[in-house]
């Protein structure tokens, strides 16, 4: 199995670890959900990281966060009928009185 095919498989596993407990497993339980060693793992999830697919946090477990690239991610209706606007945007003012 390839790199690009075993990051795509610890990719699933998060997903599916996330959405299964709640949290994402631990580098433990993927290096059991592929059947590799917890050093192929932080390999891995360095390249995924190094690439963009994914986020963590040094020293804090379980803080894998898959990134959804906007091309890569489905379009909902929501975001189809109106772009979602920043908190720090503010309306527009305009000269008003009399």
């Amino acid at each position: 199995m390839t790199s690009e095919e075993r990051e795509r498989q610890l990719m699933a596993a998060i997903t599916t670890g996330r959405q299964a407990k709640g949290y994402p497993p631990s580098m433990r339980e993927l290096a059991k959900a592929a059947g590799i060693s917890l050093t192929r793992v932080a390999q891995l999830l360095a390249s995924c990281e190094r690439k963009g697919l994914i986020t963590r946090h040094r020293n804090v477990a379980r803080s894998i966060v898959v990134i959804e690239h906007p091309a890569a991610a489905k379009p909902t209706s929501k975001s189809r009928a109106r772009p979602a606007r920043s908190s720090k945007t503010k309306p527009a003012v305009t000269g008003g009185g009399a």
